[in-house]
Formats: structure tokens, C-alpha cells, sequence
């Protein structure tokens, strides 16, 4: 077993165990959009853990804790919290998620109440347009991320996580051509574009319209203007991140 302490692991999903007998508690330290770090582990205090791929690492002496290693990889599974016992010791388990990245390709004035609205519900946005003025944060002031580049660009150097959420929302063809032509071989969770089924078959033509895009973007609730097409567009990523529904 590894020992975490003043050693910085980094995976996207934990599961926390946390030793009831002991108050202190175990900080988890976001160092940025995808990454987690384990925090210098307090003397005295004894925690496990174990990632999405089944490796189990941590402080804990107890051997009682070997015995609670496959209900920590149970829970990974089932997403569950809950309290198990093991040779006279009770372990609490919690699993812990990042928050669900969103990508705003576009700094229009209607990508404006789409960023707000996002950020009060919890996810963490990043906002790319080769815009200076547009690109700020002044316009943005609850975007985490605010990147002046063109779209193509951006993705070109970053590969973007499976899980993730794009909008595309520039309004520009060409640069809504080169997100296409990078997304359709790295797909993401949800891509939503922003236009009409005619534009978009334009997009990826000769090819046809892969599943995976949201075309038009958001909910039909006959929605009009940038504030009400903002609630349609937050509408269908709260039905998707429920997990209730697969993007259309």
C-alpha cells in the first residue's frame, strides 16, 4: 500500500474513507480544472483511499483496513455512502466527484446570461474567444477560465476529457468548422451548437451529423432572446448531468 503523505496523486474521481474514531478531517485541495491533491496527512490521522482504476493507497496501520478495501471499490461503483465495520472498527465511506467542466466556445453577448446561469449551478466554465474585448472579465465575471484564442487553436492544444460539456456559441463558421473538425475525433459528453439543423448538417458536411452533437441547442420551451435561450440551454445540461437522460 502507497503511503500518501506529502505526495500529490492525481485522478479524477476519489473515494474517501474517512476514520470515525478520529475528528480531524482530510482536505482534498483543487489545484485546477481536472486535478485533485492529496493534503499532507495529520499525525494521528489514518484515511484510505482508492481511485477509479482499483489502486488503494493511504496511512492506515490498522489492518482492520485491508478488510474494507472491496467495499471501498463496491462504492466506486454504486456512488453510495455509507458505513461498514471490519475487526471492531467503523469506517465511513464517501465518494467525492469534480465538478462538471464547461467550455464556451464564443463571447457573444448571448454566451453572456448562458455563463451566469452555469455558474450558479455548479459548473466550471472556460470561455474561448480570439476576442479581446469580448474575452474579459469584465464580461465574464463568473467564468473560472477566460482564454483569448481561437476556438481551433484552443482544442488543437488541449484535448478536451470525455466527460466534459462544449457549447459552441460563435457564430462564425469557420471557427464553428474547426471545433467540429477537432471534436469529431475527440468527442466530449454534451456538444451543443448553437443554430439550426440546416447549419449544422453545413458543418460536418459531406459526413452526416454525428449522435453525439445537440442540434439546436437546449430544450424546446419556445424560448426568445439570449435570457430565455440561456434557460433552454441549462435546461438540457441539468437533464443530462442528471443521469435520467443520454444527450439527444
Amino acid at each position: 500500500m502507497k503511503s500518501a503523505a506529502d505526495v500529490g496523486f492525481y485522478i479524477y474521481r476519489y473515494m474517501f474513507l474517512s476514520f470515525l474514531r478520529d475528528k480531524n478531517m482530510y482536505r482534498l485541495s483543487i489545484l485546477d480544472k481536472k486535478m485533485y491533491r492529496l493534503s499532507r496527512i495529520r499525525v494521528g490521522g489514518q484515511r484510505l483511499f482508492c481511485d477509479e482504476n482499483g489502486a488503494v493507497f493511504g496511512n492506515v496501520a490498522d489492518p482492520s483496513a485491508e478488510q474494507v478495501v472491496p467495499a471501498l471499490q463496491r462504492l466506486l461503483a454504486s456512488g453510495e455512502t455509507a458505513v461498514v465495520s471490519a475487526a471492531e472498527t467503523e469506517w465511513k465511506l464517501e465518494l467525492y466527484w469534480p465538478r462538471e467542466r464547461l467550455y464556451v466556445f464564443g463571447a457573444g453577448p448571448d454566451a453572456e446570461p448562458v455563463v451566469r446561469l452555469a455558474a450558479g449551478l455548479d459548473f466550471e466554465e472556460t470561455v474561448v474567444d480570439p476576442r479581446s474585448d469580448r474575452c474579459t472579465e469584465e464580461t465574464f465575471p463568473d467564468a473560472q477560465h477566460r482564454v483569448v484564442e481561437h476556438p481551433g487553436a484552443y482544442l488543437e492544444r488541449h484535448k478536451l476529457p470525455s466527460g466534459d460539456y462544449v457549447l459552441v456559441m460563435t457564430h462564425w463558421f469557420q471557427h464553428d468548422r474547426a471545433i467540429v473538425e477537432r471534436l469529431r475525433a475527440n468527442p466530449s459528453h454534451y456538444v451543443g451548437m448553437l443554430g439550426n439543423k440546416v447549419r449544422t448538417a453545413r458543418l460536418f458536411q459531406p459526413e452526416p451529423v454525428p449522435e453525439w452533437v445537440q442540434s439546436p441547442v437546449g430544450l424546446s420551451l419556445g424560448a426568445e432572446g439570449p435570457d430565455e435561450i440561456a434557460v433552454s440551454i441549462m435546461a438540457e445540461l441539468i437533464r443530462v448531468r442528471s443521469g435520467k437522460v443520454q444527450p439527444r
